[in-house]
């Protein structure tokens, strides 16, 4: 919506680039390692993955150990109002000012210098409690969510043929991989619950970027960081599989531009406790603005 000659990123790709071209008010995305973040991010919009467990009816892929789904809109406000509709429930706003945050090493790294200043610069005007904080095998995340996404997607890539096919699909597929890397990605995901659990002990949210860098244009979509050229799903997912593999809520909230391209920030909370997101969505847009 930015700019038609970038990525408007995915897979809500179509959803993010709607409402950031104020063509709806909100629209709804699923996200199954960033699908709804990063477009929000691309696009420069609010979009929240909702707390894993929500209902979600008529969605037709095959990522279901890690998609949910959630709203994408102009403004947290909005968003609460949407996210009230998908949860069910209400999603009663609340004190957003007053929060300690958790800034976790690891995801802080390799980043596009003018998008870690802007994110570290909306950080600062919070007035929130900022701390350092290590996550034990965050390194790790990407391989345990591209893992279950690719084994869990072969039915779904494979639909419109006989279930002999797809069925000799996963065994293709499964034979590619060492025996140990499914119970590793297993593993990898327990120990990530875990931290979540501690860290959110201690912290009311866990914040980093979104996405490294703004959208890479559409003809050449590559993405060029302090370690070197990267393709964006590579990177991204890097970012948001945390999220998808611990279940707990997170979104994306505008932080900045470079050179008219926006960028994200995006804000986690403990299972459940998806509204506490919203209001400190809510909170980053009365200091940002």
């Amino acid at each position: 919506a930015a700019d038609p000659g970038h990525c408007g990123g995915g897979s809500s790709g179509g959803s993010g680039s709607s409402v950031g071209a104020s063509m709806f008010a909100g629209a709804i995305g699923t996200d199954g390692g960033g699908s709804i973040r990063i477009p929000a991010a691309y696009n420069g919009v609010f979009g929240l993955k909702h707390t894993f467990g929500l209902p979600i009816e008529g969605y037709t892929h095959g990522y279901l150990s890690l998609v949910e789904s959630g709203p994408m809109c102009r403004s947290a406000s909005d968003a609460r109002l949407l996210g009230e509709v998908i949860a069910g429930r209400s999603l009663a706003s609340g004190d957003g000012s007053r929060l300690a945050v958790g800034l976790p090493r690891f995801f802080w790294e390799d980043l596009d210098p003018e998008v870690e200043r802007g994110c570290r610069s909306l950080l600062d005007r919070s007035g929130w409690e900022l701390r350092e904080v290590d996550i034990e095998g965050a390194e790790h995340s990407i391989i345990a969510t591209v893992l279950p996404l690719t084994l869990e997607g072969v039915p779904s890539m494979h639909a419109d043929e006989p279930p002999d096919l797809v069925t000799e699909a996963l065994i293709k597929y499964l034979t590619l991989l060492p025996a140990r890397a499914m119970p590793r990605a297993d593993r990898i995901r327990s120990l990530l619950r875990r931290e979540a659990a501690r860290l959110f002990g201690e912290v009311d949210l866990l914040v980093w970027p979104t996405v490294p860098s703004p959208p890479p244009p559409i003809e050449n979509p590559t993405i060029e960081l302090p370690s070197g050229t990267h393709a964006p799903d590579e990177v991204n997912v890097r970012l948001n599989g945390f999220g998808n593999l611990t279940g707990i809520p997170a979104a994306s909230i505008p932080a900045g531009e470079r050179e008219g391209l926006p960028y994200g920030l995006m804000l986690q909370a403990a299972w459940g406790e998806d509204a506490r997101i919203l209001d400190a969505g809510e909170h980053l847009e009365s200091v940002r603005d």
